[in-house]
C-alpha cells in the first residue's frame, strides 16, 4: 500500500507527499487559491496522460520498438460544478510506425492503469477520522 497524504498550508494550497517526494496543488486566483500548484483535476489529468505514455514505452520496449520521444495531451471538459465530463487523450509519437504498430499502441494506451481506474470508478471510502490535538 502506498500512502499519500495532502496537508493544507494556507488558504487553498496543500503539500502533497508521495514517498520521499513532494509538491504542491492549490486553486486558481478566481476560485479562492493563489494559483501555486495545479488543481487536484489538473493532477489527474497529468496522471492519465503520463501513465498512457510509460504504458505505451513499456510496451515498445518488450517488443524492441524505438518510440523516440512521445507526449500525451489530456484536455478536459466540465461541467458548472467542476466535474469531469470527458478526458480527450491525444497521443503523439515521433517515429514512424507502421498502422498494426500504431494500432496496438493505441490500444496498450487505453490499459493505463490510471485509464483503467478511470473507466471503472473505484470505490472511495473514508476509513476513519483522526482528531489532532
Amino acid at each position: 500500500m502506498t500512502l499519500v497524504t495532502a496537508s493544507s498550508e494556507d488558504g487553498f494550497r496543500h503539500r502533497i507527499t508521495v514517498n520521499d517526494h513532494e509538491f504542491l496543488a492549490d486553486e486558481p486566483e478566481s476560485k479562492g487559491g493563489r494559483d501555486e500548484g495545479p488543481t487536484p483535476v489538473q493532477l489527474l489529468a497529468g496522471a492519465l496522460a503520463s501513465c498512457t505514455s510509460i504504458t505505451m514505452k513499456m510496451y515498445a520496449d518488450t517488443k524492441d520498438w524505438d518510440l523516440g520521444p512521445t507526449s500525451v495531451d489530456v484536455e478536459y471538459t466540465s461541467d458548472e460544478r467542476s466535474s469531469v465530463e470527458l478526458f480527450a487523450v491525444t497521443i503523439h509519437l515521433s517515429k514512424d510506425l507502421s498502422p498494426d504498430q500504431l494500432e496496438r499502441l493505441e490500444r496498450v494506451a487505453g490499459r493505463c492503469p490510471v485509464h483503467r481506474l478511470l473507466v471503472k470508478e473505484p470505490r472511495v471510502e473514508i476509513t476513519e477520522r483522526v482528531e489532532l490535538v
